[in-house]
């Protein structure tokens, strides 16, 4: 069984697709002991970045991928600039395309 669904109309012939999240890569993932909590702890900590901006985090051996809200993108940047991840530094960088 198939249920239809409207799609909905646009308000304007200008609207663009803008997305709503940006992905992360952070140096460091399993080989370097981190986990989904490590990551979201450094992204939340001391006030950093709100807890339900963080969207899915992908783990892999050498680097992870966090996906976070585009306009708190930046914020999280600051965040894990300054502050160490489990005891060890790390590099970040962010991608515009969303998710």
């Amino acid at each position: 069984m198939q249920v239809k669904r409207p799609v909905p109309e646009s308000t304007s012939g200008n609207d663009a697709l803008i997305p709503t999240m940006t992905t992360l890569q952070i140096n460091g993932g399993r080989k370097s002991k981190l986990r989904p909590g490590d990551m979201l702890g450094a992204l939340t900590a001391d006030g950093g970045v709100e807890g339900n901006a963080v969207g899915s985090i992908d783990l892999l051996d050498a680097c992870c991928f966090v996906a976070i809200r585009s306009a708190q993108a930046s914020a999280a940047l600051r965040q894990l600039s300054g502050r160490p991840i489990k005891g060890r530094r790390s590099a970040e960088s962010h991608s515009e395309t969303g998710i």
